[in-house]
């Protein structure tokens, strides 16, 4: 006996500001390895957005991030896991962290915040 498994693989272009936006929770599966960058890496990527920024790029190539729909509305929002970019993802988190600790603005500080966590919401079913 033969078994199948359908499943559909999309690939499509997501503005940083929609994968860290409310369409999207993220969960990292047990599979994945620990967070592991270092220096070098950091620096590396903090240098090509700079750079990125400076040549005043409209946008910038962040990387394949593979994401698997655990749960997902019929507006492609739901939970997700993270199967590759992990560490680009979790340091851009932490980076997004840092400007929001920094920043005096109230308004900017919530908007920052609501970047990386997301409160759940029975009305509007969101975990």
């Amino acid at each position: 006996m033969t078994a199948t498994i359908d499943t559909k693989i999309e690939a499509k272009e997501i503005l940083l500001k929609d994968l860290f936006g409310s369409k999207f929770a993220f969960q990292i599966p047990g599979y994945q390895r620990q967070y592991s960058w270092e220096k070098d890496q950091l620096d590396q990527l903090f240098d090509d957005i700079r750079e990125a920024m400076e040549d005043g790029e409209n946008s910038y190539f962040l990387g394949s991030v593979i994401l698997q729909a655990v749960s997902q509305k019929s507006d492609e929002s739901g939970v997700y896991d993270v199967v590759d970019g992990q560490q680009r993802i979790t340091t851009l988190t932490m980076l997004i962290a840092v400007m929001r600790d920094l920043i005096e603005n109230t308004k900017a500080k919530s908007t920052l915040q609501s970047k990386i966590y997301q409160e759940a919401d029975i009305f509007e079913d969101t975990p």
